[in-house]
């Protein structure tokens, strides 16, 4: 709950700085303004999956755990994409992240490659986030698939440990 408040106050104070910004005619922040801003959406966003999942991972002799406490009771199917929706998004920060330090990089060093993105920047930057992302993003969601998704195996060592600790 707590990082569900201090995540939502932090995306709206960033927000709305990012709002002041976006009226005043500067043109020291320029298109970072947009970054902050969909930075401070995808913050709101994973808060507001992590305290409808609200995550959990159970350590045993045998690995980890991972559930939702929220839905625990809920469907095979709801549960892991519920799961996989908070994985999405919390790797997305990550992505982000890497953009805000290219971005600055850019801006300061203005680099030979940069030459690439000036014909049509929009169109090229959200090109480069987009593979970025789906590299990344997507690399970790395959990982996800393969070691998240319920088998008849993982059900049978797996429900005896998630009874005694529920309960």
């Amino acid at each position: 709950m707590t990082s569900f408040i201090t995540g939502n106050i932090s995306g709206v104070f960033i927000g709305y700085n990012d709002r002041l910004v976006s009226e005043q005619p500067s043109t020291d922040v320029g298109y970072y303004r947009f970054l902050l801003l969909i930075f401070a959406a995808v913050d709101v966003l994973i808060s507001l999956v992590h305290l409808t999942l609200v995550p959990a991972i159970h350590m045993t002799s045998f690995g980890y755990i991972y559930f939702g406490y929220h839905f625990i009771h809920a469907s095979t199917a709801v549960g892991v994409w519920a799961s996989l929706i908070w994985v999405l998004l919390f790797y997305q920060t990550f992505v982000l992240l890497a953009f805000h330090y290219v971005y600055r990089y850019v801006m300061l060093c203005r680099p030979a490659w940069i030459s690439v993105f000036s014909r049509r920047p929009w169109r090229n930057w959200l090109a480069a986030m987009a593979a970025a992302d789906v590299v990344f993003v997507g690399g970790i969601l395959l990982a996800c698939f393969a070691g998240l998704l319920p088998t008849e195996i993982s059900r049978n060592a797996f429900a005896p440990v998630l009874m005694v600790e529920i309960q």
